[in-house]
């Protein structure tokens, strides 16, 4: 066992090491999530040109009370052959103005992109494998990471760590979470007032920006943490304030 860095641009990090998908739904379900170049990884093994890694800079099993590194497989080529990674760590400052402004700056450079199931990454027309873009969790790690934030990976655990809030509490840059009626946490947009940006694979898959009551029929102003209207639930959520 070793730690490892990533040393091309993107790779997904795949549930069987394989590169063929499993389409469900027009998603390939292998696909985990992406990894970046320069992130760390932990690498548990390795056999027939797949290695075994976890990947500390992105958490999941929050929400099931279990916090532990996303694990799948990457290709050999895609990592530094040595025993060398340097791991970052959350290291922003107290909410500001400016905090929030800067976060949905950089969530707004992904406008128009196109969707992608777990996608981590900025698109990039050219690169036909791995596909590129990001998903709706993914777009909002991609964001916070920027700003030196780092947060778990996937949709249920961000807003399990979150702090509850009402909507009036929010400021730019916190988080919106929805689940169907009795289900569990699958989207996650950011508040940017008076507007929510989303990466969604609905209404042409892209990185948008969007009013709440063009994108769910009602302001959030009439509703609370935890309402369930029209068979989804809603959850909001302060992460930077």
């Amino acid at each position: 066992m070793y730690f490892s860095e990533v040393v091309i641009p993107v790779v997904d990090l795949r549930a069987d090491p394989t590169a063929e998908p499993l389409m469900v739904r027009g998603h390939d379900r292998r696909r985990h999530t992406q990894l970046l170049a320069g992130q760390c990884v932990h690498v548990l093994g390795s056999s027939n040109g797949w290695c075994d890694v976890e990947v500390p800079e992105q958490m999941i099993g929050h929400a099931q009370g279990i916090p532990r590194p996303y694990r799948g497989f990457v290709p050999e080529e895609a990592l530094r052959h040595q025993n060398h990674c340097s791991c970052r760590s959350s290291h922003v400052s107290p909410w500001s103005a400016d905090t929030g402004n800067c976060l949905c700056q950089k969530a707004r450079s992904y406008l128009t992109q196109p969707y992608l199931w777990g996608g981590l990454s900025c698109h990039n027309p050219l690169c036909q494998q791995p596909q590129t873009g990001p998903d709706c969790s993914g777009l909002v790690w991609l964001a916070y990471q920027e700003i030196g934030l780092l947060i778990p990976r996937n949709a249920a655990d961000q807003c399990a760590i979150g702090r509850r809030a009402a909507f009036s509490e929010l400021r730019l840059g916190d988080l919106v979470f929805t689940a169907p009626s009795g289900g569990n946490v699958n989207h996650v947009l950011i508040y940017a007032g008076p507007t929510v940006i989303e990466a969604t694979a609905r209404d042409g898959a892209v990185v948008r920006e969007i009013l709440p009551e063009k994108r769910f029929g009602f302001p959030f102003s009439s509703c609370m943490d935890g309402d369930n209207i029209n068979d989804t639930q809603f959850f909001f959520r302060g992460y930077l304030s």
